[in-house]
């Protein structure tokens, strides 16, 4: 064995074992929301057959989901630097691990795509893996301790069962969680901020120009002098650039998988992650 075995080999007792969240963490976006938006627009009825599973529990609500959605991990908008961190990890010979509240289907596709994970632990046979459920079997698993890269409130209990604490994502409220339990991460990896140009090209902002022929017949029959007429002009003018804003998002959002594949839209706002890749309602699933 060579001295650089032998120093790789002490690093590796050393290292805990590095755990991965999912959703906003490994990847910029969150893999449920994304299926039950494909589910309702391409399969209505199996969606509402899905929806019925919640009275059995998150967990079966996600099966359910996932039996019908088949995501395309090799598209999906990877976190690069937490991929390097992984990397890194694994070249100094320790182990990691995806674990997450995704249903069990989505994550081993992800793990397989990657091949850079030695185990996956998911939400399956009706235990959905999320909160003081993911810590209490984290704990149980690794005994002798962890180290978690996660991203949100529900991931508090967890960063204070593992030893080194990650954070993906720059939310303000975990921020002061983390604070106020005196948890000071080893590292953080924030979100990609959305800049006005990033917002004007998401809306579609130059496609209102359209709307100027709402113009025309207000100039042409002179009707300058007609205050309530120019601003119920102007008003029509922004009811139209609204309604064709919000047709475009929709369009992303169902089109997500196509425009990851494509050279130019993969870098659109919502399909590169940078933009929440779902309506607010459905931004801060409670799953």
């Amino acid at each position: 064995m060579t001295v650089q075995d032998t120093e790789l080999a002490q690093d590796a007792k050393v290292l805990k074992p590095l755990v991965v969240d999912l959703d906003h963490s490994l990847v910029r976006t969150d893999t449920l929301v994304e299926s039950v938006l494909a589910l309702m627009t391409k399969q209505p009825r199996a969606f509402l057959r899905a929806l019925a599973q919640l009275r059995f529990g998150k967990a079966h609500f996600k099966r359910a989901v996932a039996d019908h959605v088949t995501l395309s991990h090799a598209t999906l908008p990877y976190n690069e630097d937490i991929l390097d961190l992984i990397r890194d990890h694994k070249d100094m010979g320790g182990e990691a691990y995806l674990v997450t509240a995704a249903d069990q289907s989505i994550a081993d596709g992800v793990a397989a795509h990657l091949g850079l994970f030695d185990g996956v632990i998911a939400t399956t046979d009706g235990h959905n893996l999320k909160g003081r459920n993911k810590a209490a079997r984290l704990t149980e698993r690794f005994p002798d301790g962890f180290d978690y890269i996660g991203d949100a409130m529900a991931d508090i209990p967890v960063w204070e069962a593992a030893r080194d604490v990650y954070v993906a994502g720059s939310s303000r409220s975990v921020a002061r969680a983390l604070q106020q339990r005196k948890l000071t991460p080893k590292a953080t990896f924030p979100a990609p901020r959305m800049t006005l140009k990033d917002w004007v090209k998401q809306l579609r902002i130059h496609q209102w120009s359209k709307n100027m022929l709402l113009f025309v017949p207000f100039v042409l029959a002179q009707l300058f002098q007609e205050p309530g007429v120019f601003n119920r002009v102007v008003a029509g003018f922004i009811a139209f650039g609204v309604v064709a804003s919000a047709t475009y998002l929709l369009n992303d959002l169902n089109d997500l998988t196509a425009d990851r594949n494509h050279f130019g839209k993969r870098y659109r706002p919502i399909a590169s992650g940078k933009s929440p890749s779902c309506l607010p309602w459905c931004w801060r699933w409670p799953c």
